[in-house]
């Protein structure tokens, strides 16, 4: 299999790539953070929003279900 760079590079510079796959791998570690907590989905929702600007509101709910999955 490619790695990403290889994948995508005809569409992204190197940099660009690693600032995206930084960016996703620092918002997945935070909603795992998340699903440890004892807090609401809407709540958590709106904290990743504000963290992590950028990623659309269906890619952080599935964020946020992969952490709380992650955190069982």
């Amino acid at each position: 299999m490619p790695d990403d760079s290889t994948a995508l590079g005809d569409l992204h510079d190197e940099a660009a790539i690693e600032d995206a796959i930084l960016r996703t791998e620092e918002l997945l570690a935070h909603a795992v953070d998340l699903g440890y907590g004892a807090g609401n989905a809407r709540d958590d929702r709106a904290e990743l929003q504000r963290a992590h600007p950028g990623f659309s509101p269906e890619h952080l709910a599935q964020a946020l279900s992969w952490g709380h999955r992650s955190a069982r």
